[in-house]
């Protein structure tokens, strides 16, 4: 599957390595933030780049940073596109507000480990098959 992950900047190092486990399980990568050098800084271009990454996406996968918020709300915003676009959405770690308590239904999915992570986009990938058929 295509991943798109939507982090926190300051958590950006953690989504970074993640990437690894994901290629070792087959999927791609579209979230070319993850590869930007330098600090975090305001930009259109970077904006538009970040909705092309989610549309060429299969699923949506979101490092929540629990109770305390680190930053600005980009993966919040890149959230509300997934759930627009119906992309299915992987929420990893604690609920923070009203749309992480989508369910499965509503095609938003939570875990609490990578390896829930993994099982998730499995499942996913046989229904995506099931439904080519």
């Amino acid at each position: 599957m295509k991943v798109y992950i939507a982090a926190s900047y300051p958590r950006k190092a953690e989504a970074v390595a993640l990437i690894q486990g994901l290629h070792e399980e087959g999927h791609s990568i579209t979230s070319r933030w993850l590869a930007d050098i330098g600090k975090y800084r305001v930009d259109k271009r970077l904006a538009i780049r970040d909705i092309e990454d989610i549309r060429r996406a299969n699923v949506l996968l979101q490092l929540t940073d629990g109770k305390v918020q680190l930053t600005r709300g980009g993966r919040q915003v890149e959230l509300g596109i997934a759930i627009g676009l119906a992309m299915p959405v992987i929420i990893l770690g604690e609920k923070e507000h009203i749309f992480h308590a989508l369910d499965s239904a509503d095609h938003v999915y939570r875990c609490q480990t990578i390896l829930e992570v993994h099982a998730t986009l499995r499942a996913l990938e046989l229904e995506v098959a099931v439904g080519a058929r």
